[in-house]
């Protein structure tokens, strides 16, 4: 179709997982990884994406990845877990399914698994 670009993938930066031994929970050094991951990742791609907890990520300036049309790669994710940041070089056609690396998939390293996922999607819709 004249005046619509052709599909085509983005390459964008995933923050899975992120976590802090517990003897160092609570300390603010959480705030400072995720702070620091965030500003890297926006100088090298146009939106950052992450599993994880919307209370905690919504927070810190993360929104669900569904508002922006952004789908997760599995449907293990629940959709309110699925949460991005867009840079600046984000545009409104970047839209679609998120795709994990292949080894990811090899290792089972992809969503939540029963029983967890059954108890997230409860709490979260």
């Amino acid at each position: 179709m004249a005046g619509c670009p052709r599909a085509r993938l983005v390459d964008i930066v995933l923050l899975s997982p992120l976590s802090v031994v517990p003897d160092r929970q609570r300390s603010g050094i959480g705030g400072l990884l995720l702070r620091t991951a965030v500003k890297a990742a926006l100088r090298r791609s146009p939106v950052l994406a992450l599993e994880g907890d919307p209370g905690y990520y919504g927070a810190r300036g993360f929104d669900a990845a569904g508002d922006h049309g952004i789908v997760p790669p599995s449907d293990r994710i629940p959709p309110a877990a699925c949460q991005v940041i867009l840079g600046q070089d984000d545009e409104p056609w970047m839209t679609g399914r998120i795709v994990y690396p292949e080894v990811w998939w090899r290792h089972d390293a992809v969503g939540l698994r029963d029983p967890l996922l059954e108890q997230v999607e409860q709490q979260h819709g």
